[in-house]
């Protein structure tokens, strides 16, 4: 696992394969282990996928969590590894990181995949799911690492390699990641994304997959539902998820 000092603390990454680079950006607390399942993609694509500051094995950040700074993290990985334009490629929360990645560094963004992704909660079932999230990760943190391995994994070797993982995360970072994406918008913003946009969801989601409304003002967007999927579709469909993200990828060379 390699790492890589930005701004005073330290971010670890996990660099697989060679080829188009495709950067992979995690939900809050899960880590980059999240993406376990997505390895395989080594084979044809060159994989960077971080833990961001206060998350897994990267170090907390001395300055405010931010959507903005761990979007200037996901640049700081380009800039170390040496990579020019990558595939940005977020789940769920990580969706904003992608989507402000791909806002502030268009010139560094090859194209954007978003699965379960949303410019802005707009659903009261999403919102509720933040707010129940964010009394859980201080109440009762085991409890909410237990669940979402469990939400996102049927081996149960992989669930306790998860657990493990997100226990290393610093609570307030996990609480505050959830609470900027609770409040991010860039709903107004997402038309300037004129780069290849590839949005996937889970049919049984309506409550997320509603949100892909919003996106019918990007020009180059392209939606994807998999039938019978809930919003885990990156770990419990990802033979189709890793299908999809292949196959946007040719797309776009």
């Amino acid at each position: 696992m390699p790492d890589f000092k930005y701004d005073g603390y330290t971010i670890a990454y996990d660099d697989f394969g060679k080829g188009i680079a495709v950067v992979f950006i995690h939900p809050p607390g899960m880590g980059r282990r999240v993406f376990i399942y997505q390895e395989p993609l080594s084979a044809q694509y060159r994989l960077l996928i971080p833990d961001l500051s206060g998350h897994g094995d990267s170090s907390i950040s001395y300055e405010p969590v931010t959507i903005e700074r761990y979007a200037a993290e996901i640049k700081a990985l380009l800039d170390h590894t040496g990579v020019q334009q990558a595939v940005i490629c977020g789940y769920s929360a990580g969706g904003s990181v992608a989507q402000a990645f791909a806002l502030t560094y268009p010139e560094r963004t090859r194209a954007l995949m978003l699965s379960g992704g949303y410019p802005k909660v707009a659903t009261k079932l999403l919102e509720w799911e933040y707010k129940a999230g964010m009394k859980f990760i201080y109440a009762k943190p085991d409890v909410m690492i237990r669940g979402l391995a469990r939400a996102h994994f049927l081996d149960t070797n992989v669930q306790q390699m998860i657990m493990g993982h997100m226990g290393k995360a610093d609570l307030n970072s996990w609480y505050q990641f959830y609470k900027i994406s609770a409040e991010f918008d860039c709903s107004r913003e997402i038309e300037k994304l004129t780069i290849p946009l590839h949005l996937v969801y889970g049919t049984r989601v309506f409550w997320i997959n509603s949100h892909s409304k919003f996106y019918h003002a990007c020009e180059n967007a392209r939606l994807t539902h998999i039938e019978k999927a809930t919003h885990q579709i990156p770990t419990k469909h990802w033979h189709t998820f890793n299908h999809h993200l292949s196959d946007f990828i040719k797309s776009t060379i």
